[in-house]
């Protein structure tokens, strides 16, 4: 009966582990935005606007972006170009 008992709360630690490792791996996945996109700050950085520039830029379109939770973001492909540097 006891070694039965200890075999299930093995079989219970390990499920919790590989539950655990596959949360932390979850987590650590970078987001969307953070893979290709630049933020406002990125933007303003590389070519050295305002914020009230950057928001006549974005609202006559003469930029692409999308707003996501509140913030703006641009596609870094949109930004990288001979003139433009591959940095923000």
């Amino acid at each position: 009966m006891n070694q039965e008992i200890l075999s299930r709360i093995d079989e219970l630690l390990s499920l919790q582990k590989n539950m655990l490792t596959a949360l932390y791996s979850l987590r650590e996945k970078p987001s969307v935005p953070d893979l290709d996109w630049y933020d406002s700050t990125d933007i303003k950085k590389l070519l050295h606007i305002s914020d009230s520039t950057l928001f006549r830029m974005r609202r006559s379109a003469s930029i692409k972006s999308v707003k996501i939770s509140g913030k703006w973001f641009y596609k870094i492909p949109d930004f990288d170009g001979p003139d433009l540097g591959n940095t923000p």
